[in-house]
């Protein structure tokens, strides 16, 4: 009655009796409550988020990278390295063909989210545009953002045609 939770666990004592033992876990679940909310917070920005840890394992892909790489939560949970990220989203297609061999590709990639490049990347995902950026956690992770720009993209091009063409020529 008082917001508090406990865990109970009964034991089985050899004589037959019983032992009860209760274990407070009010901040377990409160902290658990709290990453729920910010995971389904977070599944529903428009923004693309991955989370790594330190080891460039996944620890969160929001809704949007998951359905961009088509990954299930259970694949997630598995929390693959990023370098095996790279490698499907090539195998899909979500990443654009490398100039230089997948193997060049993919450490060129971990070694941009290892600097926490802050420099934002922009790239073409079949007919759109995405950019994307890191920055470090506390702990040493990594998060990373997806933004699809193509509608700026597409803004800038009708504004370049406007700016070339004159009333004469139209």
């Amino acid at each position: 009655t008082d917001g508090n939770v406990l865990r109970f666990q009964c034991t089985v004592l050899p004589g037959g009796g019983r032992m009860l033992s209760y274990t407070p876990v009010t901040d377990i679940v409160r902290r658990s409550d709290e990453l729920e909310y910010l995971h389904a917070a977070l599944d529903n920005v428009s923004e693309g988020v991955m989370v790594l840890d330190s080891d460039l394992n996944v620890r969160y892909m929001n809704r949007i990278v998951r359905e961009l790489w088509r990954l299930s939560a259970a694949d997630v949970a598995r929390r693959p390295h990023y370098s095996d990220i790279i490698r499907i989203g090539r195998e899909i297609g979500v990443l654009p063909p490398p100039r230089e061999g997948d193997e060049a590709f993919i450490a060129r990639s971990i070694a941009l989210v290892q600097i926490d490049d802050p420099n934002p990347m922009d790239f073409r995902i079949k007919d759109r545009f995405i950019r994307g950026r890191c920055a470090p956690l506390a702990g040493g992770g990594h998060i990373l953002t997806f933004d699809d720009i193509s509608h700026l993209i597409e803004r800038a091009r009708q504004m370049q045609a406007l700016a070339t063409t004159d009333e004469l020529t139209r």
